[in-house]
């Protein structure tokens, strides 16, 4: 995926307008809004984990949705801890990093001190915190290979210091990469091609026919 192409899009259900606009790769966006108005429901439409209304295109053609699960990730909220070691935890997002990469992805997101891979991590094992969670979910992303990453809400649950980091390489990863951000959280150190404000939508407004998949 080099870019995306959305016009007039939302999410089923979301309360926010339709949104037109263009993502190519080495851009950043982040998408801002009142809680419950929609953005991470436009985050999974993007990714086809909802159903939408409008038109989307990948590379500016149709393109085949088994094409687009291969080329992207969404990091949840609240990213999902696998019952099951620290390696388990993060080969999931790459299959063939060796433990060495995996130690480094670590460091770069400030869990050097979880440094036993091994480590029980799981359902009845360490307990993260809320930062530790979103640094993993991060990490994951640094080890995938995709070209768009979708993030939800990365800085919620981090201190001051953490953000900063988390910003930095969110910077050095869009290089290669199409990164969607929807937070309400602006830190000054991220690097943003385009911010787009979420506006309510009007009552009157008419829903058109929501689509499934590339349209």
């Amino acid at each position: 995926v080099t870019s995306i192409s959305l016009t007039n899009f939302k999410s089923e259900d979301a309360k926010h307008q339709p949104i037109s606009s263009t993502f190519t790769i080495g851009q950043t966006i982040l998408f801002e809004g009142n809680s419950g108005i929609g953005k991470t429901r436009l985050l999974k439409a993007v990714s086809s984990f909802l159903p939408y209304s409008g038109c989307r295109l990948v590379n500016q053609t149709l393109t085949n949705l088994d094409d687009i699960y291969e080329d992207i990730l969404y990091v949840e909220q609240n990213p999902y801890c696998l019952s099951g070691s620290l390696r388990q935890n993060l080969v999931i997002a790459n299959e063939q990093a060796s433990d060495v990469r995996l130690k480094q992805v670590l460091q770069q997101v400030n869990l050097s001190h979880m440094s036993n891979l091994d480590e029980w991590i799981g359902s009845g094992g360490r307990q993260l915190s809320g930062g530790e969670i979103k640094r993993l979910g991060v990490a994951r992303a640094i080890l995938s290979d995709k070209s768009v990453l979708l993030f939800d809400e990365p800085f919620e649950a981090l201190d001051r210091d953490n953000i900063s980091l988390i910003s930095e390489l969110l910077n050095g990863l869009k290089t290669s990469k199409i990164i969607l951000i929807a937070s309400h959280i602006k830190p000054k150190q991220l690097q943003t091609d385009q911010i787009l404000a979420l506006e309510l939508a009007s009552r009157t407004n008419s829903n058109p026919k929501l689509g499934t998949g590339v349209n």
